[in-house]
């Protein structure tokens, strides 16, 4: 099964386009080219021993990286020539952070998943996007974005895993221009600071799920920092002192962008811990900043005020 002369020629044919040339892609597939093809016959294994193979369509994927083309009508005729997606869709959702910044991973996630059977094991895809939202959480600012989006695909991927609606997840424009309905918390241990309007965690409690419904997407704001949109969130929320203080607030205003960044805290002479923050910006000059505190026990605190 490895690469032979049809499926190389594929390669070098997304190597060479901004603009796949989807024809001719399907006159190879036509001419005998093996949509389940394998650059090695043995496959690799991560750190939790799971398995990962070496797919013709990842080798598209890395080849598509010098002139970032959209792969999802790729991915389409793979699937159509029979891709064994069950099979191999693990290991090619695992690769698909290579192309992130110039393609919809989340339609391109979305299109294996429509197309795998529910008892396929994901853990591989999770391990391979985690490992890399962890490693761009910890280290750039400027790949703040990057590692939000990845957060969103591990949830995305969470849903179908534990057969939840997961179609409904969407990339975050970078613009977003949309008109805010109303903000909701999941949880009953907030406080109303008079001078901040602040959310804060109680110490036993790690997780907190803000929800912001718009006029079109639905904003959920998870782990303390990440973003994404999911218009079929099946959390369950409550109103309560901040939410009605937000919602009065922000009525008639529009949602503009979201910007992520770092920070870093010393928590002792020899020790630095990085800390998070995403602030929504509103209309006229209004904003809700969500920001994780770090300290020396490593229990994130949640603020959001405006």
């Amino acid at each position: 099964m490895a690469l032979n002369k049809l499926e190389k020629e594929l390669v070098k044919l997304v190597y060479n386009s901004r603009k796949i040339d989807i024809m001719k892609v399907e006159k190879l597939f036509k001419l005998g080219a093996n949509p389940n093809a394998l650059e090695c016959n043995e496959p690799e294994h991560s750190w939790d021993d799971e398995i990962y193979w070496e797919t013709l369509f990842s080798e598209c994927i890395l080849a598509s990286q010098e002139k970032n083309p959209d792969l999802y009508p790729l991915l389409e005729l793979f699937i159509k020539y029979g891709l064994d997606v069950n099979k191999y869709g693990p290991s090619i959702i695992g690769d698909l952070y290579f192309v992130s910044d110039n393609n919809d991973i989340y339609e391109l996630t979305k299109l294996i998943l429509n197309n795998i059977n529910r008892n396929v094991d994901l853990s591989l895809s999770l391990f391979s996007i985690g490992m890399e939202e962890s490693y761009l959480n910890c280290a750039f600012d400027d790949m703040d974005n990057e590692s939000n989006e990845l957060f969103g695909v591990i949830e995305l991927i969470n849903a179908f895993t534990n057969n939840k609606p997961y179609k409904s997840f969407y990339k975050l424009p970078k613009k977003i221009n949309e008109k805010f309905t109303k903000l909701s918390i999941n949880g009953d241990f907030v406080v109303l600071d008079q001078k901040k309007v602040a959310v804060k965690y109680e110490k036993l409690k790690m997780n907190m799920i803000t929800k912001i419904d718009m006029e079109k997407n639905t904003l959920i704001i998870k782990d303390n920092y990440s973003v994404y949109i999911n218009n079929e969130d099946q959390n369950e929320y409550e109103d309560n002192i901040f939410t009605k203080y937000a919602n009065q607030y922000f009525k008639n205003e529009k949602i503009v962008d979201l910007k992520f960044k770092h920070y870093s805290v010393e928590v002792d002479p020899k020790t630095l811990v990085s800390g998070r923050v995403v602030t929504i910006n509103f209309t006229n000059n209004r904003a809700i900043t969500i920001i994780t505190v770090p300290h020396k026990a490593f229990i994130p605190c949640f603020k959001v005020f405006s």
